[in-house]
């Protein structure tokens, strides 16, 4: 259960979780260069090989924030919000698409209305299976 909280965590508290991330792999990177530095390796060499061994900064980036969160919902989100960006920087096309949504979310109930109480739903009579009932009643009422 913990596991599930700590992803919707990282959804809250992205900025922070990134930037101890970057502070985390400088970390790793200042090491590994001094690490190969002392193995005899020119300064530009030396960081080449830490970039290497780390898989690029920006790979590792990622496949960090893919493990800590739920990437599908943060593209969801992100998806949303530039959504909401763009509806409101074309306001005439909001209103525009607002309303014949709306017009054809009516259409559609009017149709199932009335196609509902036609087709799917029983007559109100006694036996209407039975053909020619109405026509037998009125002849013995004559």
């Amino acid at each position: 259960m913990t596991a599930p909280l700590r992803k919707l965590g990282s959804l809250l508290h992205k900025q922070q979780l990134d930037r101890d991330l970057d502070a985390e792999l400088a970390t790793h990177l200042e090491l590994a260069i001094e690490e190969n530095m002392q193995a005899g390796m020119s300064p530009d060499e030396a960081r080449r090989r830490a970039l290497v061994r780390l898989g690029g900064l920006e790979q590792s980036k990622e496949e960090h924030r893919d493990a800590r969160g739920w990437p599908a919902l943060e593209s969801i989100l992100q998806d949303l919000r530039y959504a909401a960006r763009t509806l409101h920087r074309e306001r005439g096309f909001a209103i525009f698409a607002i309303l014949i949504i709306g017009l054809g979310v009516g259409a559609s109930a009017t149709v199932f209305s009335v196609l509902n109480s036609l087709l799917v739903r029983p007559l109100p009579f006694k036996g209407p299976q039975q053909p020619g009932l109405d026509s037998q009643q009125d002849a013995h009422r004559r």
